[in-house]
């Protein structure tokens, strides 16, 4: 791509936010910047930004969750977890978890990552399946099993 001067970089962040003030799909947008000829990282950089400067009663709508980033995503938190500690909102959603632990298993659910505030735990020896439910904010840790939500 062509180098772009100040004035046409202040013309496409005015586009921009009058797209979405307007109503425009930021998924629209984000995908127009990238076959516009802007990496897709770049073009992510330069929305958030526009929007977080220049149009911030719009920056809510040049998100993760709206715009769907491609490279260096923030990623999704997972529905199915083995081995670890996770952040509940995270790295995995909140919810009820159902786990299979063919040769027995633990699980516990901590109130802070410090793994000293355990709130609720479960052991098992011998094959089972195992059942949390996990709070946005907490954190889970897992061993010896495989959990997945279930609702």
């Amino acid at each position: 791509m062509a180098a772009v001067d100040d004035a046409a970089i202040m013309d496409l962040v005015r586009t921009m936010c009058t797209k979405l003030s307007g109503g425009a799909d930021p998924r629209a947008l984000f995908e127009s910047g990238v076959n516009s000829g802007f990496s897709e990282s770049d073009w992510q950089a330069f929305m958030a930004m526009s929007a977080a400067l220049h149009c911030p009663a719009n920056s809510s709508k040049v998100t993760y969750d709206a715009v769907g980033w491609h490279p260096g995503d923030k990623p999704k938190p997972k529905k199915s977890i083995s081995e670890g500690t996770f952040e509940v909102g995270v790295d995995i959603e909140a919810g009820k978890y159902k786990g299979n632990c063919p040769n027995g298993g633990y699980w516990a659910r901590y109130a802070d990552d410090s793994g000293n505030d355990i709130i609720a735990n479960d052991l098992t020896e011998g094959a089972s399946t195992m059942q949390f439910t996990a709070r946005k904010g907490e954190f889970v840790s897992v061993s010896r099993c495989t959990f997945t939500k279930v609702n």
